[in-house]
């Protein structure tokens, strides 16, 4: 069993895969599709080429962000 690592991201700006960051966030892939899909609120997230990537700064913020608001 694979368990999901704290995002260790306070330094780099590195380009996150989907999966990377559901598994960081506890939540399915499907979840963060939706939230794209439904522009629901979920992490920013870029295009590159046809792929999506988070970067892991905007991470963080989005994070701080909720945490700032409840």
């Amino acid at each position: 069993m694979t368990t999901a690592k704290p995002c260790d991201c306070a330094q780099t700006d590195e380009l996150l895969t989907t999966a990377a960051v559901a598994s960081r966030l506890f939540l399915s892939v499907g979840t963060l599709q939706n939230w794209r899909s439904a522009d629901r609120g979920g992490p920013p997230y870029v295009k590159v080429g046809a792929r999506v990537r988070y970067r892991a700064s905007d991470l963080r913020e989005w994070i701080e962000q909720l945490s700032d608001e409840g």
